[in-house]
């Protein structure tokens, strides 16, 4: 599924964006726009964006 840019925008504005690992409201480990790390991106260190693999724990571009 894509997201159109306008969506994103709309998506950003509602979750923010936070280039490195957080606990939301309710504990779990997220970075970006609201994304809930996977046992399994957490176990690794790494996240799959765009067909790259790359790794988070310095925290991610504003690209990325």
């Amino acid at each position: 599924m894509q997201m159109s840019e306008h969506g994103r925008g709309l998506l950003t504005q509602w979750e923010g964006k936070v280039n490195h690992v957080y606990d939301d409201s309710v504990g779990i480990p997220t970075i970006g726009v609201g994304h809930a790390l996977t046992q399994a991106e957490r176990s690794s260190g790494m996240l799959a964006i765009n067909g790259s693999t790359v790794p988070y724990a310095d925290g991610l571009s504003d690209d990325q």
